[in-house]
This record gives structure tokens, C-alpha cells and sequence, in this order.
């Protein structure tokens, strides 16, 4: 097949060629009559060496453009060939680290389950305690107020403008009870550990919340910033020829173009919280809203499968991706490459945390401390 296009290649060029030359030859008379009396001399001589001559020169240009054209196909056949091969290692080294971006599998997937709105209300809770620190610091720094005076203003702010709501927590930990074995139900209410445990239910899921969200919104800061750069060169030097130059050239083409929206959505759902000093302090006065992001970017880039199993997007189109790649452009046999599924990072249960190594690891890279949110005391907050 390679043999074939490139032989109706160089027979295109040769046409081409000829065309041309006669083009040339017809537009310089003298040029065209001197070649062709000394070819027609040549003709003429008695010896059959000459004639061997000709043909020897003919067939010698003919076969040296013929080997040469082959040469230069082969050469970029091989070439083509390492560029999608890197190409599609980049990627797949792209999206592995798409795969590993933290999921929120505390709150569930719907905005109006009781999780969403029980970590809602404590958000806000969290702001408003925020709200009376900034309020503190600056009456605390005044130096024209009396102590007195101070403690009169904050036991002010205290009575008119710090109250703490608890109406969505009592309507999960009810939620939890609802939905709980009658044996499993028996047994705490026989120990009289019922409002014990459901406290420690709603402890746990505020608690692992604050840290899979603040994860999350770490891990698609991360991936915005990530180097796509070469993936791009490569996509550049990668060349066509033939009828499905056009559609070869797409399929690279979409690759690249996923991976910049993909960093697009990020931009415009996380700003302004992206690429910020003192993270930490701003998630805890602005949780809601990027908590509401981060669970907007996990909708588009996580999908439950089966089983309730969930899946990564970027995979999903990564495997899609190669197969065309290897079937349409390198037309070999294609093996679906396998990825980690997307585990739980994180687990708040009795009080106690588990983290697993991965994640421990990416949080001291990330620069960051779980510590911060699993030691709240949510006493201080009313719960």
C-alpha cells in the first residue's frame, strides 16, 4: 500500500514536471531547438553506445528520484509515526494526572440533598465566625478604645450579628437515622448513644467535606497550571498527505483542543480563588462559592458508572482518542490501556482520619495541612 502512493506521488510529480519543462521549452524557442537538434545528432550516431547512454541517463534519474522519493516517504512515515507515539504518551501522562484530581464523594451529586445543604448552612456558619475575627482584630488594634470599651463593642457584635443556624444539620442527622438499619438503630438506642453517634455523623461529614473540597480545589489549580505545551508542538509537527489528510489531522487537532478547554472551564468557574496567597484563609471565608465550583468542575469532570463506580472524563475520551488514533492514522490493532479508578483520598470515621499515602504526599507538595480543617472545633460554632 505505502508503495502504491508513493508511486502515483512521484508519477503526479513527473506530469507535473513535464508540464512545466514543456512550458519552459515552449516559451524559450531557442533553448527548446538547440536540446533538440543534440538530442536528434545523438540519435543519429552510428554506435548503439550512444543510445545506451541516453537510456542510461534517463533510467539513472528516473530510478535515483524513484529511491529517493521512496527514502524521504519511508523517512517520514518513521518520523510521523515517533511524534504520534509521543504524542499519545504525553497524553496519557496528561490525563493520569486528570484521574488522580480529588473526588467529593461526601456530599453526593445532588445539590439538594440534605449532605449539600447541612455543609451549606456550616459554611456560612464559618463565615460568620470569620466575620467577628476580621471584626475583633480591628477594634482589638484601636488604641484610642478602653478595654472596656472593647469588650463592650464585641459583646455588642456578638449579641446582634452572631448567630449560628443548625436547622440543615438537624435535618441531616434526621436523614441519617431515617435511612438507618432497625438493627443498627436497636442497638445504639439500648447503649443511649443515639445523640452522641448522630453528632459524630454530622462531625465526620463536615469534616471530610472541608477537606475533600479543599483537595479538589487544589487539584484543578494544579491542573490549570499544568505545561500542555509540548502536547501542542508535537500536534504541530505531526503531518498528512493523501484523501484523509483532513480528517487525520482533526483527530490530533480535537486532542488538543479538549485538553485547552478543559483548562478553560477551570479558569471560569474557579476565578477568582485560582492562584492566590493564604489559600487556607480564603476557602474559610469563601466556601460556598468555591465549593459550588468545585462540585460544578467534578459534574463535568467525573460521571458515575455503573455500580455507582465513578469514572473520569478525560479518560473516558483518552481511550476513545487512541483507539482512532491507532485504528484511522497508524492503522495498528488497538489495546485499551487500563487506569486507576478514582479513589476515595480521604476518610473522617469516629473522630478518626484516614489518608492514604498518595494523598498525604500530595498534600506536603501542594503545600498545605489537612490539619487545619479536621481539628475545627465546631463547639465554637454552635454544633
Amino acid at each position: 500500500m505505502d508503495f502504491k502512493l508513493c508511486y502515483y506521488l512521484l508519477l503526479v510529480i513527473k506530469i507535473i514536471a513535464k508540464y512545466l519543462i514543456g512550458i519552459w521549452f515552449e516559451s524559450n524557442d531557442s533553448v527548446y531547438i538547440v536540446f533538440r537538434n543534440i538530442y536528434l545528432w545523438l540519435l543519429k550516431q552510428p554506435s548503439t553506445s550512444v543510445k545506451k547512454i541516453l537510456e542510461m541517463c534517463a533510467s539513472g534519474v528516473f530510478g535515483s528520484t524513484l529511491v529517493t522519493g521512496l527514502v524521504y516517504y519511508v523517512e517520514y512515515k518513521v518520523q510521523n509515526k515517533i511524534y504520534i507515539c509521543k504524542f499519545l504518551d504525553l497524553q496519557r501522562d496528561y490525563v493520569n494526572k486528570l484521574n488522580e484530581i480529588t473526588c467529593v464523594f461526601t456530599l453526593g451529586q445532588k445539590e439538594s440533598s440534605s449532605a449539600i445543604l447541612a455543609y451549606y448552612e456550616y459554611a456560612e456558619n464559618c463565615w460568620k465566625q470569620s466575620e467577628y475575627f476580621e471584626y475583633s482584630k480591628m477594634i482589638n488594634s484601636d488604641s484610642e478604645l478602653s478595654e472596656q470599651e472593647k469588650t463592650e463593642k464585641l459583646e455588642d457584635y456578638k449579641s446582634n450579628y452572631l448567630f449560628y443556624k443548625h436547622d440543615k444539620a438537624e435535618k441531616y442527622k434526621d436523614f441519617v437515622w431515617i435511612h438507618m438499619d432497625e438493627e443498627k438503630k436497636s442497638r445504639i438506642e439500648k447503649m443511649g448513644d443515639k445523640k452522641r453517634y448522630l453528632a459524630q455523623e454530622l462531625e465526620n461529614l463536615l469534616k471530610s467535606a472541608d477537606i475533600e473540597i479543599f483537595s479538589a480545589f487544589n487539584d484543578y489549580e494544579d491542573t490549570y497550571f499544568l505545561d500542555i505545551s509540548e502536547i501542542k508542538h508535537l500536534a504541530n509537527e505531526i503531518q498528512f498527505m493523501g484523501f484523509s489528510k483532513k480528517l487525520k489531522s482533526n483527530i490530533i487537532q480535537n486532542v488538543v483542543d479538549k485538553d485547552e478547554h478543559n483548562r478553560l472551564k477551570i479558569m471560569l468557574i474557579l476565578f477568582p480563588y485560582t492562584d492566590i496567597r493564604d489559600k487556607e484563609y480564603q476557602f474559610c471565608r469563601n466556601r460556598i462559592e468555591i465549593t459550588k465550583g468545585v462540585l460544578a468542575l467534578q459534574r463535568l469532570y467525573f460521571s458515575e458508572a455503573d455500580e455507582g463506580k465513578i469514572q473520569s472524563q478525560a479518560v473516558i475520551d483518552y481511550l476513545e482518542e487512541e483507539k482512532m488514533i491507532k485504528e484511522k492514522i497508524l492503522n495498528e490493532k488497538y489495546e485499551e490501556v487500563t487506569f486507576r479508578e478514582p479513589k476515595r483520598c480521604v476518610e473522617i470515621t469516629v473522630g478518626e482520619g484516614k489518608f492514604t499515602d498518595t494523598f498525604i504526599k500530595k498534600v506536603y507538595k501542594q503545600g498545605w495541612d489537612y490539619n487545619t480543617f479536621f481539628n475545627v472545633d465546631l463547639k465554637e460554632l454552635g454544633y
